[in-house]
Protein backbone atom coordinates (compact mmCIF):
# COMPACT_ATOMS: atom_id res chain seq x y z
CA UNK A 1 0.00 0.00 0.00
CA UNK A 2 2.99 2.27 0.56
CA UNK A 3 3.54 2.36 -3.22
CA UNK A 4 0.00 3.37 -4.15
CA UNK A 5 -2.05 0.16 -3.97
CA UNK A 6 -5.55 0.62 -2.51
CA UNK A 7 -7.30 -2.13 -0.46
CA UNK A 8 -10.73 -3.46 -1.52
CA UNK A 9 -13.02 -6.29 -0.44
CA UNK A 10 -15.84 -8.03 -2.24
CA UNK A 11 -19.35 -7.13 -1.09
CA UNK A 12 -22.81 -7.65 -2.55
CA UNK A 13 -22.27 -4.77 -4.95
CA UNK A 14 -18.79 -5.85 -6.05
CA UNK A 15 -15.49 -4.43 -4.86
CA UNK A 16 -15.68 -1.78 -2.14
CA UNK A 17 -12.92 0.19 -0.42
CA UNK A 18 -11.61 -1.56 2.68
CA UNK A 19 -11.12 0.33 5.95
CA UNK A 20 -9.02 -2.36 7.68
CA UNK A 21 -7.02 -4.52 5.24
CA UNK A 22 -5.44 -6.49 8.12
CA UNK A 23 -8.72 -7.93 9.42
CA UNK A 24 -9.57 -11.37 8.00
CA UNK A 25 -12.56 -13.40 9.10
CA UNK A 26 -14.59 -16.34 7.84
CA UNK A 27 -17.56 -14.96 9.80
CA UNK A 28 -18.44 -12.09 7.45
CA UNK A 29 -18.88 -11.64 3.74
CA UNK A 30 -15.75 -10.45 2.02
CA UNK A 31 -13.63 -11.29 5.05
CA UNK A 32 -11.49 -13.98 3.47
CA UNK A 33 -9.23 -11.72 1.46
CA UNK A 34 -8.26 -8.20 0.44
CA UNK A 35 -7.49 -7.07 -3.12
CA UNK A 36 -4.73 -4.49 -3.37
CA UNK A 37 -5.34 -2.64 -6.62
CA UNK A 38 -3.33 -0.07 -8.56
CA UNK A 39 -4.42 0.40 -12.16
CA UNK A 40 -4.54 -3.04 -13.78
CA UNK A 41 -2.27 -4.60 -11.13
CA UNK A 42 -4.08 -6.69 -8.47
CA UNK A 43 -2.62 -8.54 -5.48
CA UNK A 44 -4.83 -10.84 -3.40
CA UNK A 45 -3.90 -11.35 0.25
CA UNK A 46 -5.91 -13.36 2.78
CA UNK A 47 -7.02 -16.71 4.10
CA UNK A 48 -6.35 -19.46 1.58
CA UNK A 49 -5.62 -22.89 3.08
CA UNK A 50 -7.35 -24.42 6.10
CA UNK A 51 -5.60 -23.75 9.43
CA UNK A 52 -3.01 -21.43 7.84
CA UNK A 53 -2.40 -17.71 8.47
CA UNK A 54 -3.24 -15.01 5.92
CA UNK A 55 -0.78 -15.04 3.02
CA UNK A 56 -0.14 -13.68 -0.45
CA UNK A 57 -2.59 -15.65 -2.60
CA UNK A 58 -1.95 -14.17 -6.03
CA UNK A 59 0.23 -13.44 -7.88
CA UNK A 60 3.16 -15.36 -6.40
CA UNK A 61 6.86 -15.43 -7.26
CA UNK A 62 8.60 -18.63 -8.30
CA UNK A 63 9.55 -20.66 -5.20
CA UNK A 64 11.44 -23.91 -4.68
CA UNK A 65 11.88 -25.24 -1.15
CA UNK A 66 13.43 -28.55 -0.19
CA UNK A 67 12.29 -29.89 3.16
CA UNK A 68 11.92 -33.12 5.10
CA UNK A 69 8.52 -34.51 6.07
CA UNK A 70 7.48 -37.64 7.96
CA UNK A 71 5.06 -40.01 6.24
CA UNK A 72 4.11 -43.23 8.03
CA UNK A 73 7.03 -42.72 10.45
CA UNK A 74 9.50 -42.44 7.55
CA UNK A 75 11.43 -39.25 6.77
CA UNK A 76 11.14 -38.16 3.14
CA UNK A 77 12.72 -35.26 1.32
CA UNK A 78 10.22 -33.29 -0.77
CA UNK A 79 10.17 -30.12 -2.84
CA UNK A 80 7.36 -27.60 -2.45
CA UNK A 81 6.72 -24.66 -4.73
CA UNK A 82 4.70 -21.45 -5.01
CA UNK A 83 1.41 -23.35 -5.17
CA UNK A 84 1.60 -24.16 -1.44
CA UNK A 85 0.92 -21.58 1.26
CA UNK A 86 3.72 -23.03 3.39
CA UNK A 87 6.22 -22.08 0.69
CA UNK A 88 4.78 -18.57 0.30
CA UNK A 89 4.82 -18.05 4.07
CA UNK A 90 8.51 -19.01 4.27
CA UNK A 91 9.30 -16.46 1.55
CA UNK A 92 7.23 -13.78 3.32
CA UNK A 93 9.18 -14.47 6.51
CA UNK A 94 12.65 -14.55 4.93
CA UNK A 95 12.54 -12.11 2.00
CA UNK A 96 11.99 -8.35 1.88
CA UNK A 97 8.67 -7.23 0.36
CA UNK A 98 10.46 -5.20 -2.32
CA UNK A 99 12.35 -8.30 -3.47
CA UNK A 100 9.14 -10.36 -3.58
CA UNK A 101 7.45 -7.61 -5.64
CA UNK A 102 10.41 -7.58 -8.04
CA UNK A 103 10.37 -11.40 -8.38
CA UNK A 104 6.65 -11.42 -9.18
CA UNK A 105 7.38 -9.22 -12.18
CA UNK A 106 10.63 -10.99 -13.16
CA UNK A 107 10.03 -14.71 -13.72
CA UNK A 108 13.78 -15.33 -13.96
CA UNK A 109 13.95 -14.91 -10.15
CA UNK A 110 13.23 -17.99 -8.04
CA UNK A 111 13.46 -18.05 -4.25
CA UNK A 112 15.17 -21.27 -3.21
CA UNK A 113 15.57 -22.62 0.32
CA UNK A 114 16.96 -25.90 1.59
CA UNK A 115 15.29 -26.66 4.94
CA UNK A 116 16.28 -30.32 5.14
CA UNK A 117 19.01 -29.62 7.70
CA UNK A 118 16.68 -27.66 9.99
CA UNK A 119 14.31 -30.59 10.55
Amino acid sequence: MSIGYKPFRYSRGGLVPCANPYDYSTMRKGGLDVRLIKGDSVFTIGLHELKKPPTLISPRPKIRIQKTIIVDLVKKDVVINEYEDDAMNIVLKEVECEDIFKAIHDKSICFEFDLRESF
